[in-house]
């Protein structure tokens, strides 16, 4: 079992970890149909995550090495966000992962929900955000349910995405539906 620290993203690390995290999200698209040899996700849109109001960026450090990291929207109501999250291909494998978004959540205890997406047909996200630490698909968007957020006026039908929800105070959750249905 791997050791890390979780430590805030220094801007002399961001060059590494926006490079690593463009390879860790390219790795999920290349053996797709039509794949791309652009990254799926640019340096300005991670930059733009990086710079959000309310963000808050960390890097994973194993034995002195950056090897992944979080992006996250800390929110004064509590309702934050996962936004970016990779961990180092050579990682893979070893419950890093899990370890470091339970080491997010202690650090966020009185976060009331978190909030994160991806892609359709990444599989071994879905997987880790349901069955490894508890969130629950509560929407997918696609051709004819876009994403109210998209900046993207152009749907080209490959942005079919799921949301995910974890309530960390489930009685929240029970409050917030039934004030939405009455």
């Amino acid at each position: 079992m791997l050791n890390f620290t979780l430590q805030p993203l220094s801007p002399h690390d961001r060059p590494t970890f926006i490079r690593q995290l463009q390879h860790a999200f390219q790795a999920a698209f290349e053996h797709q149909p039509n794949a791309s040899q652009e990254f799926v996700i640019s340096e300005h849109e991670i930059t733009e995550s990086l710079d959000a109001e309310h963000a808050q960026a960390f890097g994973v450090w194993v034995a002195g090495k950056l090897s992944g990291g979080v992006v996250l929207s800390i929110r004064p109501n509590h309702f934050n966000a996962l936004d970016l999250f990779y961990i180092d291909r050579a990682a893979h494998g070893q419950q890093l992962g899990f370890r470091v978004w339970q080491a997010v959540e202690q650090m966020f205890p009185e976060t009331i929900v978190w909030e994160t997406h991806t892609p359709y047909m990444e599989k071994r996200n879905i997987h880790f955000y349901v069955n490894k630490c508890g969130f629950q698909i509560v929407e997918f968007f696609h051709a004819k349910h876009p994403d109210p957020h998209q900046t993207d006026t152009a749907f080209d039908g490959s942005d079919e995405f799921f949301r995910f929800e974890k309530w960390m105070k489930p009685q929240h959750q029970f409050i917030f539906q039934a004030a939405a249905n009455a």
